[in-house]
């Protein structure tokens, strides 16, 4: 399986950038297209990509991407933070032909130290894609070990986490760890330095990394 996982330029979005959402949708869009070219199996977006303030516009940022999507033929999984004064969160969607189901669940756990129901651990983030599972965590649940555990349990071809800023080398730790478990780990995320972070982990022997870009594409800024 091919991932194309993604470097985004700039900070994450904060609640008053949700103006920003066409520039980047375009961009998210510009971007898909170019994957397309490198037959990649599925397109992956950081965790925050796109800024709503209610559940509506939520769903409706989510679609457009979606039926970009659709129209190429090519998976995609990416995030959207919600401000909705009763309900925020951070959402992450995905989506493949093989389903043809617009997924969407929200974030679970940011640290290593939540605590939550394990049944909430136990309902696994996979999207199908062909004969073989994608594991998709948004952000800080790689840090939560009984979600990574239930995770691993369905044996994924990979886990792609939709990180919403890379600072350090803490999640390269949860990264490298799924790897010696026999499953491969990749990441999109939000940072200013173009091979600022290592983008995935596959489990051959010495756990083969790497955080160099295959394509640089120039895009709106912001």
């Amino acid at each position: 399986m091919k991932v194309a996982v993604t470097n985004v330029g700039s900070k994450a979005p904060e609640p008053e950038d949700a103006a920003k959402n066409e520039k980047r949708l375009n961009a998210g869009k510009q971007a898909m297209e170019w994957t397309i070219s490198s037959q990649a199996d599925i397109f992956v977006l950081p965790g925050g990509f796109l800024v709503s303030k209610n559940s509506e516009s939520r769903q409706k940022l989510a679609d457009s991407l979606i039926d970009k999507a659709r129209s190429l033929e090519i998976a995609v999984a990416f995030g959207v933070d919600d401000y909705d004064a009763k309900n925020i969160g951070a959402y992450g969607f995905a989506w493949s032909p093989t389903e043809d189901i617009s997924h969407c669940w929200k974030q679970r756990s940011s640290t290593s130290k939540d605590r939550i129901p394990l049944s909430l651990c136990e309902d696994v983030h996979l999207l199908r894609i062909g004969s073989e599972l994608v594991g998709v965590l948004i952000c800080g649940e790689i840090f939560n070990k009984d979600i990574v555990a239930a995770l691993s349990k369905k044996k994924p071809k990979i886990v792609v986490d939709l990180i919403h800023v890379g600072q350090g080398f803490e999640v390269h730790g949860a990264m490298k760890k799924l790897s010696e478990n026999g499953i491969a780990s990749a990441c999109s995320l939000h940072a200013k330095s173009q091979n600022s972070m290592k983008r995935c982990y596959i489990p051959t022997i010495g756990n083969v990394s790497t955080r160099n870009s295959d394509t640089i594409i120039m895009g709106p800024q912001g």
